[in-house]
């Protein structure tokens, strides 16, 4: 193996490769960054065994300035590579593997030797056969905009795996995107172009793999989706991205949205979440992060909050709109908080029907219920 490349590309196509790498893997191979140099070009791979990321970097593109040499394959310790790399001086780096597993590293005046392990000991990636039954085009930039929309109330926590995913429909010509972490909800639908409305497809995708894909793959490439049984793979230009699915049955939240609420209370989005980041300035810092919203008095909306160590707060706002009962309602300051960033630029209508039951937001002019976010509230003693 001996090759010449850009330092800045080839810095940054493994960062790509690294989001997949996890320093903690139990098994000690996966800790590492897998080249194999073709005469063709690169290819790095990364995996965790729930992520697995391949990265073409050819040397057909001319901005990785990439002449090939010698081929061959190694494994070398990704964090200690990355770093390396990061530090040379110069633009340009030589690379030589010097014998069976240790590569030389030459920058400038700069020169690092290193030691690899063994390419053939790296877990094979199984590729997953493409054809028209499995394979969904999906549009960039869309896509990341809806998981963007949906993956804030995707659960943190290992108690119900299923709920760590993001749940992607595909029927009648949509993408329906839900997560949950049973505090909150957000649903996203689009409408998808050049697609079937006999194409069907059900699937939940962890949401951590669906961030890591989206820092990764620019706005403007085009997305192929391949499913299999209990994987997925994106591919966009020279990358291929796997992860597992999750198994089980996500929850079905249509009984949620279903329900018909009493009162409507139009703001615009971007008041109400400086609203909201003021007051909850206090709550935080307080032993319960609450705040309270009060529309008993039809003509203003209050946002307030009370913490015995501190003191009080409260901020009125003029709605644009009010229709039904005045009700108080207490919820988490920072699930409204990711709501209204999701949905801002828009007046919003925060759907309420009593003090314990889910609220919902959604964009004032969505008539048809395409992006709806939905709360449950905080029983309180008051």
């Amino acid at each position: 193996m001996k090759f010449t490349i850009n330092k800045n590309q080839f810095l940054k196509h493994l960062l790509d490769v690294q989001r997949a790498i996890s320093s903690k893997s139990a098994i000690a191979i996966l800790t590492g960054i897998k080249l194999n140099v073709t005469k063709d070009g690169i290819y790095l791979t990364g995996s965790d065994a729930n992520i697995s990321i391949e990265k073409m970097v050819l040397s057909k593109d001319e901005e990785n300035g990439l002449t090939i040499h010698e081929t061959g394959k190694l494994v070398l310790p990704s964090r200690f590579f990355i770093e390396i790399i990061k530090k040379l001086p110069n633009d340009t780096v030589d690379i030589t593997l010097l014998d069976h597993q240790k590569l030389q590293i030459k920058s400038g005046q700069s020169t690092f030797n290193i030691n690899g392990l063994d390419a053939d000991l790296y877990p094979i990636i199984e590729n997953i056969e493409s054809d028209t039954s499995n394979t969904i085009q999906l549009p960039t930039f869309l896509f990341k905009t809806v998981l963007s929309q949906t993956m804030i109330a995707a659960s943190t926590s290992e108690q119900r795996p299923i709920l760590t995913g993001i749940h992607l429909e595909i029927k009648n010509g949509e993408l329906i995107a839900t997560a949950t972490d049973s505090h909150r909800m957000s649903k996203r639908i689009v409408k998808l172009p050049n697609i079937s409305e006999n194409v069907s497809h059900d699937c939940v995708i962890p949401a951590k793999s669906l961030s890591e894909l989206t820092k990764i793959i620019s706005d403007d490439d085009q997305l192929t989706m391949v499913l299999s049984e209990n994987k997925v793979l994106f591919i966009s230009e020279n990358l291929y991205f796997y992860s597992r699915l999750l198994e089980g049955n996500y929850p079905d939240v249509t009984r949620l949205l279903s329900q018909e609420m009493t009162t409507h209370i139009t703001i615009d989005a971007n008041a109400f979440l400086h609203a909201v980041e003021r007051v909850s300035i206090l709550s935080t810092e307080g032993k319960n992060d609450i705040v309270t919203l009060d529309s008993t008095a039809s003509e203003n909306i209050k946002l307030y909050t009370e913490s015995s160590e501190i003191g009080y707060v409260e901020d009125v706002l003029l709605p644009t709109a009010f229709k039904g009962n005045g009700l108080k309602i207490a919820f988490n300051p920072n699930y409204m908080k990711d709501a209204l960033r999701v949905l801002s630029g828009h007046d919003v209508i925060i759907g309420l029907m009593d003090e314990g039951r889910p609220f919902t937001l959604k964009a004032s002019d969505d008539e048809l219920n395409q992006f709806i976010q939905l709360i449950t509230p905080i029983r309180t003693r008051n």
